[in-house]
């Protein structure tokens, strides 16, 4: 099947499953990319998927990414679970796997990069270089500040926040508020267990 056909395949499918796709967001391998019920894209967002069946972008339900976003994986995988929002020019991509739990929020212009370049190895120049692939998940219900950046190998744990312009890499606890460069835990958050 031509990619242009499959492409249009892809756009029915998903209008059938009353999500919106723009015609100015650009799909590369529809095939291994999967965008749920309910979902909102928004104009020139780009989705680029692997050639290969395991390399795939899945989104599920609900899901909302405004404009200008980019998500591409080449050589991994990239998860996002339902109800999760992502403000205008995010970017998660990489050479890594990337699992996102539902209900995360991500403010504007955030970066969530699964792979680094060798800078160890000095007998090659940067561009020729091996990435190095570290696994990325982000926990339930999780907030990430504009401006901030998520880097290879991070875990950041269910109900923390990471606030505006932080760089998180390593284990973050639960429940913890992230801040700075490097991000550091301030403290854990306390939340109100009755309705307000």
């Amino acid at each position: 099947m031509s990619s242009i056909l499959e492409e249009l395949v892809f756009r029915i499918d998903l209008a059938k499953r009353r999500s919106t796709l723009p015609l100015s967001t650009k799909i590369i391998n529809s095939r291994n990319i999967y965008i749920g019920d309910d979902c909102t894209i928004e104009p020139e967002c780009y989705f680029k998927a692997g050639n290969d069946s395991r390399k795939y972008i899945e989104i599920g339900n609900k899901v909302v990414i405004r404009n200008r976003s980019r998500i591409s994986t080449t050589t991994g995988k990239i998860t996002i679970e339902d109800f999760c929002f992502f403000a205008q020019n995010l970017w998660i991509g990489g050479k890594g796997d990337i699992f996102i739990h539902k209900n995360c929020i991500f403010a504007m212009n955030v970066v969530i990069i699964s792979s680094n370049h060798d800078y160890l190895n000095i007998s090659l120049p940067y561009y020729e270089g091996i990435e190095i692939r570290r696994n990325i998940e982000v926990g339930e219900n999780v907030w990430v500040g504009a401006n901030a950046v998520i880097l290879p190998g991070s875990t950041i744990g269910d109900g923390s926040v990471v606030s505006a312009g932080s760089v998180t890499h390593g284990i973050i606890p639960p429940n913890s508020l992230v801040v700075g460069n490097p991000g550091k835990v301030i403290r854990e958050i306390k939340r109100a267990t009755e309705k307000r």
